[in-house]
């Protein structure tokens, strides 16, 4: 049988030991207020000598120990009961269990010399309750039934009575097993409590990642259904949500600024320099975009090399004009393997108030972007 609690189940062990000690104490208190009041009244006003003779000042001095004693514990649990710490409170119900066993192995001690039949009962129920009913470590249970038991067999030996000392040996190792065999229990059930506990904290860990795994399948999910995985920005449906989206939220007087570019003469870069040049064309296209948008810009693939972008008030128009020049300023430099590549695009720009459909705002921009193209590409215009 190990000697100690183990620190993973010592607090439960303490809080269990609190919780029953604590009332287990309160209830022996009680009941001590009642009985040894009742024997100091008997003491004082049922017998002819009361205190004259030395015998009942002795017993009376033992009732009113324990009296006290309790009313002691009431006092702590009425006025500090609720504010002490667990630990606190643990060390009290100590405190009280080892006075509880002394003063019943004192007083049996004495009793014992005065009658001895009513003496042997008394030690051995206080101390066999002890063992039975208080929750405590093994080394604190071993020091107090040691001592209760040493002191009764120290005095027994005195007496000439071998068989009351055998008896006393054997219950003093029957209280032993009847401990140790509760705290066995105690602990097996605190141990599996506490691995249920870890289970519980293994399996909710376990529960927490696979929603996590869960959450970010769907935002990858999510994000394929709504991204161009070639170029990395938003493909068409995703956009045209978007942008429809926005219409229906704009306040009153603001407008949404849609930006179509389409690349110039793009055949002939795949049919010059081959589709995987093309390729690399359109993907830094992509990047572009995505580079040099401004705040609250959404950037999208159309479909082949037609691209657009929304942009959000305030001052979306202008956005849109300025970036419209850095796009077509940076797509003439895209090169392909050091080499300088003849890419070039145009690019048409539309607003639309809020309300309006985005079908009209798309058709605008795709107009204003046949216009800039009519006009000798490589260069933007705005709708009328």
């Amino acid at each position: 049988m190990p000697r100690y609690i183990q620190p993973q189940i010592r607090p439960a062990f303490i809080e269990k030991a609190v919780r029953a000690n604590w009332f287990l104490m309160k209830m022996v208190a009680l009941f001590a207020v009642a009985v040894e009041l009742f024997n100091m009244a008997r003491v004082l006003f049922m017998t002819s000598a009361r205190l004259s003779t030395l015998n009942n000042r002795i017993y009376f001095s033992f009732y009113a120990s324990l009296f006290a004693a309790a009313l002691l514990f009431l006092a702590v649990d009425l006025l500090l009961g609720r504010r002490l710490g667990q630990a606190a409170r643990y060390r009290v119900c100590l405190a009280a269990g080892s006075a509880f066993v002394l003063w019943h192995v004192l007083f049996a001690v004495y009793d014992i010399n005065r009658s001895i039949s009513i003496g042997k009962i008394s030690a051995v129920t206080s101390l066999v309750a002890f063992a039975a009913l208080f929750i405590m470590e093994p080394l604190y249970a071993v020091l107090n039934l040691a001592l209760g038991y040493g002191i009764m067999l120290g005095f027994l030996s005195t007496l000439g009575d071998p068989n009351a000392v055998l008896n006393y040996a054997i219950v003093a190792l029957l209280s032993l097993i009847i401990y140790f065999v509760r705290l066995h229990d105690i602990r097996t059930e605190l141990e599996q409590a506490a691995e249920l506990a870890q289970a519980n904290r293994d399996l909710e860990h376990t529960r927490e990642r696979l929603r996590q795994e869960q959450k970010n399948r769907i935002r990858q999910l999510e994000q394929e259904l709504t991204m161009d995985a070639f170029t990395r920005t938003l493909n068409r449906t995703a956009l045209e949500n978007y942008g429809q989206r926005r219409l229906g939220e704009l306040e009153p007087g603001a407008q949404l600024v849609m930006l179509i570019l389409d690349m110039d003469d793009f055949k002939a870069i795949n049919d010059t320099y081959g589709h995987q040049a093309g390729d690399h064309v359109l993907a830094r296209l992509g990047e572009l975009m995505n580079e040099l948008a401004p705040p609250r810009c959404r950037v999208g693939r159309l479909g082949g090399d037609e691209f657009a972008a929304i942009l959000d008030p305030p001052g979306a128009a202008d956005a849109a004009a300025g970036y419209a020049v850095r796009l077509i300023d940076a797509v003439r430099r895209i090169d392909w393997e050091g080499r300088p590549m003849p890419a070039a695009c145009s690019i048409g720009i539309a607003a639309a108030a809020g309300g309006a459909a985005y079908d009209s705002l798309y058709a605008a921009a795709d107009k204003a972007l046949y216009e800039a193209k009519r006009q000798g590409k490589g260069r933007y215009c705005f709708a009328p």
